[in-house]
């Protein structure tokens, strides 16, 4: 049952950055800002599930880690690319 749940979670995750850039296009007339800016915060939402997905799952399965990771690495890419600003 915790598998099942922290699949979802990781799942979730792993959408979130696309549906916060569905949302901020939307709603925000500028495409250059709404495509990074829902990114981001889409990666920031993905990256909280992502640590509770791991969280819940311990390690029991590659499947929920590597999709739990991928929005995690997205921050830290977008944490880079500002690291110069």
């Amino acid at each position: 049952m915790k598998q099942r749940i922290s699949l979802i979670i990781s799942i979730v995750a792993v959408i979130s950055p696309i549906c916060m850039m569905i949302i901020e296009l939307l709603t925000d007339p500028e495409l250059g800002e709404a495509i990074f800016g829902g990114l981001f915060f889409g990666s920031i939402i993905g990256t909280v599930l992502g640590f509770v997905s791991l969280i819940i799952d311990k390690g029991e399965s590659t499947l929920i880690t590597t999709f739990s990771i991928i929005p995690i690495s997205m921050l830290a890419l977008f944490l880079l690319m500002l690291m110069p600003y």
